[in-house]
């Protein structure tokens, strides 16, 4: 674990940085998942956009990241730990 207030300093170098996005996804995903993905047509798809947050938060002077636990249902994504993130929703101001 990382002292909050030194991982502070960090934040500014990071703000700029690319996301490596897809290629690590790579990195991340099962095989038969990189074989399935090479034979889909994306531009046919109109996927919906969406988000993540990393949040990072002290806690005894130490730096935590918040996660979530999916809950377990009949899908590809059931019961796994992962960033608290939500598809966009159309928002009007107030």
């Amino acid at each position: 674990m990382m002292h909050f207030e030194e991982f502070l300093k960090y934040t500014p170098k990071i703000q700029n940085v690319a996301l490596p996005a897809t290629h690590a996804h790579a990195k991340m995903a099962p095989s038969n998942r990189l074989e399935l993905l090479k034979n889909i047509d994306f531009d046919k798809m109109s996927p919906r956009k969406a988000a993540v947050m990393m949040l990072f938060y002290p806690k005894q002077e130490q730096t935590h990241l918040a996660l979530i636990l999916r809950t377990s249902y009949n899908g590809i994504h059931s019961s796994q730990i992962a960033f608290p993130g939500e598809r966009q929703k159309n928002l009007t101001a107030i």
